[in-house]
């Protein structure tokens, strides 16, 4: 990589680079950050695949556009040689600032600010991109390949439809109607006379930000927009294909981002029949990309469950089969008076607000595969240890279980809990009860982190919400529903957590049970002896230290809670390096 870079960058005329260093990377794109001698930056993207070429196309495309506009983004991108690193690339200067996502996490206070931001964006976007229509890139510009608008966008949702349905993304009789509502929308389309720049995914986290102070006392942080990057599907396209996206957020949110955009604007839509087609049209499009982009792309890459994905997707069509979707949508984000307070608990520590964000997102009962159990006992392990171990990745499970439940999970509807104390009980005597230890682990972390969370072990004095813990409630009954491990080393893995939790839960709620601590003491016995008697394996000898500086991939959630529980332990019935050794020598269980 870096003999490379530095042939590239010196037919650039660039100075040399001294550090290069990965940089948020994602299915679509490797991404780095090339610090050179004279002390500025770049980022350097590798395309993934053709998908993300075309995305590369795009960008660039978008920043030629943008040369001539006043909008905070890169003055320098380039497309490279795609023999330079063995795949397409591009190579632009480096935005400063904070990263939206994180902004978002750590002061959620200042998302209505944001969200007002976002809409003075794209209104100046408009403003400033006016151009022919586009959804397509030939010799590094957009250019129309067909004589329509409607021909042209009629065509991109039929690709997404496509690439979904050759995978098996699709939800049936369901995206056939669709598709059939979008056409009856054309005629509405083909009046489109004017055209901007479309940024196809603006939304905060695709924002580099600056958080200032407070102008008042107690009022949310100020935030400024330092960048706008990726870039990857944009068009030149009608200035309401913008809102595809934004007609999916809360009714909060959408109405801070219509205030900034214009609600008087937003409020004409209201009386203009044709712009409710084509928002309508363009909310259709939306939820066959999503299809397409999201949840297709996860099946063929085998990587974050699709069961949620696929959920998601089946909502956001039932919603937009109805006729008055737009219409409706808007009268409820254009109140005559705008709130904009949000209350926000402290998230304190870091590592522990990855914690809290995790219950928070627990507040529906979204479908669960086994890469969300693992990124949720990841967070919680996350949680559990010291800051100095977050290097070692263990956080980021919990930020897979983030992305993987996603929007549209919230808390709404959950009955009070009047007597917190029963209610432990109560769990506890359906978790615990349950064959599979993998029930009663889950059960132990989620007990652990509230008292690590909270500080207190009194359930009565734990900083969540009822709410919160209703929603723990459903992923416990959603998880006790799946199918019992299978694998041996599955079934190794949650004994030892089916024993740590009998000891461990009966501490914390001054009621041990002795009998079925044995029950568990025998159960990891034989799923020892069926590993390593009858499946031959013999475990080396391996302990925490053995982890120290060592990066662990997504998959590696079973180390911080295999580290977790065996430190925990009372009596191990197996030596403890070994069992260790047993379910971390190879973390892809």
């Amino acid at each position: 990589m870096r003999g490379r870079l530095d042939a590239v960058l010196a037919t650039l005329g660039e100075p040399r680079a001294v550090d290069v260093e990965p940089f948020a990377r994602s299915r679509r794109y490797e991404n780095w950050r090339v610090s050179l001698e004279d002390g500025s930056a770049r980022l350097l993207r590798v395309a993934r695949d053709v998908r993300s070429h075309r995305g590369l196309l795009h960008e660039a495309a978008a920043h030629e556009v943008l040369k001539s506009t006043e909008l905070p983004v890169v003055r320098s991108y380039r497309l490279l040689d795609p023999e330079a690193f063995g795949a397409p690339a591009s190579l632009s200067s480096w935005l400063p600032g904070l990263a939206g996502q994180g902004v978002m996490d750590a002061y959620p206070e200042a998302l209505p600010g944001i969200c007002e931001v976002l809409g003075m964006l794209r209104r100046a976007m408009e403003d400033q991109t006016s151009g022919a229509m586009a959804m397509n890139v030939v010799d590094g510009r957009f250019q129309a390949i067909r004589s329509s608008w409607a021909d042209e966008y009629l065509a991109r949702v039929w690709d997404w439809h496509r690439s979904a349905v050759a995978v098996g993304a699709t939800v049936g009789p369901a995206l056939t109607g669709l598709m059939d509502q979008l056409e009856g929308l054309l005629p509405a389309l083909q009046s489109v006379d004017r055209y901007c720049l479309v940024h196809g995914d603006l939304r905060p986290v695709n924002l580099s930000l600056e958080v200032l102070d407070p102008a008042e006392k107690d009022a949310p942080p100020e935030v400024d927009v330092l960048g706008i990057f990726d870039w990857e599907f944009a068009v030149m396209g009608d200035p309401l294909l913008g809102f595809a996206l934004p007609l999916e957020l809360p009714d909060d949110a959408l109405a801070c981002l219509l205030v900034g955009y214009g609600a008087d604007t937003a409020r004409a839509w209201l009386d203009d029949e044709a712009a409710l087609m084509r928002l309508s049209a363009y909310s259709i499009g939306r939820a066959v990309q999503y299809l397409a982009l999201a949840v297709a792309s996860q099946i063929e890459g085998g990587g974050m469950p699709w069961g949620h994905g696929m959920a998601y997707a089946a909502a956001l069509i039932a919603e937009r089969r109805r006729a008055d979707f737009v219409r409706d949508k808007l009268i409820r984000a254009l109140p005559d008076e705008l709130p904009v307070q949000v209350s926000v608990p402290d998230l304190g520590d870091p590592v522990r607000a990855v914690l809290r964000r995790a219950f928070g997102r627990l507040g529906g009962r979204p479908i669960l595969g086994p890469s969300v159990l693992g990124a949720w006992l990841g967070s919680v392990g996350a949680a559990l240890r010291d800051r100095d171990h977050e290097a070692e990745g263990w956080a980021r499970d919990g930020e897979l279980l983030l992305d993987a439940l996603g929007p549209g999970i919230d808390l709404r509807g959950f009955e009070p809990i009047a007597d917190r104390r029963a209610w432990v009980r109560s769990v506890d005597a359906r978790m615990r009860g349950a064959e599979d230890g993998r029930v009663s682990g889950i059960w132990w972390l989620a007990l652990e982190g509230l008292v690590v969370l909270s500080n207190a072990i009194d359930p009565t004095e734990w900083s969540v919400s009822d709410d919160v813990l209703r929603g723990l409630e459903s992923f416990l009954e959603v998880m006790r529903a799946q199918p019992a491990a299978q694998g041996p080393r599955e079934v190794l893995l949650y004994a030892l957590l089916g024993l740590v939790s009998e000891e461990r839960v009966g501490t914390l709620l001054g009621a041990p049970d002795l009998d079925r601590t044995r029950a568990r003491h025998e159960r990891l016995l034989e799923a020892w002896e069926d590993l390593t008697v009858f499946g031959g394996v013999q475990p080396k000898q391996m302990g925490a230290d053995d982890f120290i500086g060592r990066e662990l991939s997504l998959e590696g959630w079973v180390v911080p809670i295999v580290l977790f529980a065996t430190s925990v332990a009372r009596n191990l019935p197996v030596d403890r390096a070994r069992i260790i050794g047993a379910l971390c020598g190879s973390v892809a269980l």
